[in-house]
């Protein structure tokens, strides 16, 4: 029963990134530098969580640093361009957009790591062709896309497969160890480019933003850790895999569309409503 609490649990730990970064932006949509600010109080919090989860299994292998780095770019790469997503489109299908990154993974596994060419793969790929074509096609009623929402998303989609594909990579050269080594000195890189950002674009008033929003990141930040922590926590647990990680999925995008038209107002046009089923349809069938 605990189990099954736990996976309910991180399937809201899954929607709160999203969520959280869309309510920072809409309070401070106005404010010049407010984006680059919250990645780096976002980084802090989140690296705060793995050098705790680091602390209680400490290891250390110099070979792994070299897939720390790449997901730590990968990982600030994500959350910089969703924040920027975000900014100019719907929370509900950025959040789609970045799930939909397990079809680069779903392909890299068939193409590296010798996984089968099945015949859920083959549907999941189409579900999600169609899926895009539905939130990607204006026509009529909601939420408005623009070529740069477009942009910023598909790299968040980009940099989110590169963070899965660095990690899994990472967790089958060594046979499952140094996970928590490995995600320490990713936070480590991806804090260190969020403040070379922040040095960059400068936020206006760091002090207003932070006093009035900036548990929002730092809370996404500690989130993020226990979303880690409650997976690695299933993964010991009697729940099955092909079951943990299409719920996640799943529960994920639903909680995160739902939460997002209640929290943030946002009015979805019943083919971006038929999108984000489709989309979360093919993110079971990717990550079984």
């Amino acid at each position: 029963m605990t189990d099954y609490l736990i996976l309910i649990g991180t399937c809201f730990l899954v929607a709160s990134a999203g969520l959280l970064g869309g309510m920072f932006t809409l309070k401070n949509q106005e404010k010049k530098g407010s984006t680059p600010f919250y990645t780096l109080l976002f980084m802090i919090a989140a690296l705060v969580g793995w050098g705790i989860l680091y602390a209680s299994n400490f290891s250390f292998e110099p070979g792994a640093l070299l897939y720390s780095a790449i997901f730590g770019l990968c990982f600030a790469g994500v959350n910089i361009t969703m924040l920027l997503a975000i900014r100019c489109g719907p929370v509900s299908l950025t959040n789609l957009m970045v799930q939909l990154s397990l079809i680069t993974t779903a392909l890299w596994g068939i193409l590296f790591w010798n996984a089968e060419f099945s015949i859920t793969v083959a549907v999941g790929l189409i579900f999600v062709a169609v899926a895009l074509s539905m939130i990607l096609y204006q026509k009529g009623k909601g939420e408005k896309i623009t070529a740069k929402w477009m942009f910023y998303a598909f790299l968040a989609l980009v940099f989110n497969a590169g963070c899965a594909i660095a990690q899994k990579t990472q967790q089958l050269v060594y046979q499952g160890q140094h996970g928590n080594m490995t995600m320490f000195f990713a936070l480590v890189i991806s804090t260190a480019v969020c403040f070379v950002w922040c040095l960059v674009d400068r936020p206006q008033t760091p002090k207003e933003v932070f006093k009035k929003t900036g548990w929002l990141p730092l809370l996404a930040g500690g989130l993020n850790a226990l979303h880690n922590f409650c997976v690695i926590l299933m993964a010991s647990s009697s729940l099955s895999p092909s079951l943990i990680y299409p719920c996640l999925a799943v529960g994920g995008i639903g909680i995160n569309a739902i939460a997002s038209c209640i929290l943030l107002k946002e009015r979805l046009s019943l083919r971006q409503w038929l999108g984000i089923v489709l989309g979360a349809v093919a993110a079971v069938l990717l990550s079984r």
